[in-house]
């Protein structure tokens, strides 16, 4: 009898709790949209180099972004 009623209230807590959560990412601003094909940045020339590499744009704008010296 005892377990019951304190599990009661961590049960209503918890489902409070959950319920408070935005239901889908469009509620925030600043979120990736990571919903598409992933197959579209895999588009290979005549002898299978990938056209577009993903990480080669974050790697020079990292290097561009460093302060140079005179």
């Amino acid at each position: 009898m005892k377990i019951k009623t304190i599990l009661t209230p961590v049960t209503c807590a918890l489902l409070i709790s959950f319920s408070a959560h935005a239901a889908n990412a469009d509620n925030y601003k600043n979120v990736i949209n990571r919903t598409g094909a992933p197959q579209y940045m895999k588009d290979y020339d005549y002898d299978d180099h990938q056209r577009f590499n993903p990480f080669f744009r974050s790697r020079s704008l990292a290097w561009s972004s460093v302060a140079r010296r005179p």
